[in-house]
């Protein structure tokens, strides 16, 4: 629960900076990477979670980086969104059978970005703007739908 209030801090404040500059700067996305990487360490679920969080990783740095080389995601984005990844990978609300512990990062992240580029898309459309779309306010609300919908649900 921690490193989820912490995952939604960290794309709240990258979103007003991204709404407002449209820019998320490099030291806010280092010090999330940091900070994300020491709470996991201290909160221990890292090492009870190790091969979610590798395969998360490498999931969103291969994704990360091809989605900026075609030009889908700004290099802000895609570091926000790793800094997600090494914070709060997989699913919060969910138990995941260790069967699938593989997928439980890279589904939620794979559905996120579907989310966000296509609400990004939408977006860009209905604004009629040549400016670039801030991605990190739609990623934060991605982030909410990914993970709170498990609750939704159950209600």
């Amino acid at each position: 629960m921690v490193l989820f209030a912490c995952s939604v801090v960290v794309l709240a404040v990258a979103s007003v900076t991204d709404l407002r500059d449209r820019t998320v700067p490099n030291w806010l996305s280092a010090t999330a990477m940091t900070a994300g990487a020491s709470l996991s360490i201290l909160t221990g679920d890292l090492f009870l979670r190790l091969p979610v969080y590798i395969s998360t990783i490498l999931f969103v740095l291969l994704i990360a980086y091809v989605l900026f080389r075609i030009g889908a995601l700004g290099g802000g984005d895609a570091k926000i969104l790793l800094a997600v990844a090494i914070i709060s990978p997989g699913t919060v609300f969910v138990e995941v059978d260790s069967a699938l512990a593989l997928l439980e990062g890279v589904v939620p992240f794979g559905l996120m970005l579907v989310l966000t580029l296509g609400m990004g898309h939408i977006y860009h459309r209905m604004s009629n703007s040549s400016q670039q779309t801030p991605l990190v306010p739609l990623m934060l609300l991605s982030y909410l739908m990914v993970q709170l919908f498990p609750i939704v649900l159950w209600l």
